[in-house]
């Protein structure tokens, strides 16, 4: 009967050994908004990842000086936020955005998407999210 209240326990033991979590705390410095490093579950895009390619692929207007250069292509990386209600904020482009004539018009199109939130020690959080793209012409 004691094997049996041990192996009964040994669950109960395990799942609160995942339930810590090592959750850390920035502050973002654009909207000094704090968000969450190592969440236990990342924020994901409610749309599907090739439909913001297909919209942003559409949309990017690549400027005369990239095209002076000799350019074949963009690499467009950009970091934003998402709140724990699933919007995007914070939208900056990193690298690419010079090479854009429409930038505004792809940081709207990037802030309009929405997000499940990420998730820490069961509760909806702020995360810092990134976004690459390859684009060529």
């Amino acid at each position: 009967m004691k094997l049996l209240i041990i192996l009964l326990f040994l669950p109960t033991i395990v799942l609160s050994q995942n339930l810590k979590s090592s959750c850390e705390v920035k502050v973002d410095t654009l909207t000094n908004t704090s968000y969450y490093l190592n969440v236990d579950v990342q924020a994901k895009s409610i749309d599907s990842s090739s439909s913001i390619v297909k919209e942003l692929s559409r949309k990017m207007k690549f400027s005369q000086e990239a095209k002076r250069k000799g350019l074949d292509g963009v690499k467009l990386f950009a970091l934003f936020l998402i709140t724990e209600n699933g919007d995007v904020t914070g939208v900056r482009i990193l690298r690419g955005g010079d090479y854009l004539d429409n930038k505004a018009e792809i940081i709207s199109i990037l802030e309009k998407k929405k997000y499940t939130p990420a998730i820490c020690k069961n509760k909806k959080v702020a995360s810092m999210q990134s976004f690459t793209l390859q684009l060529c012409y």
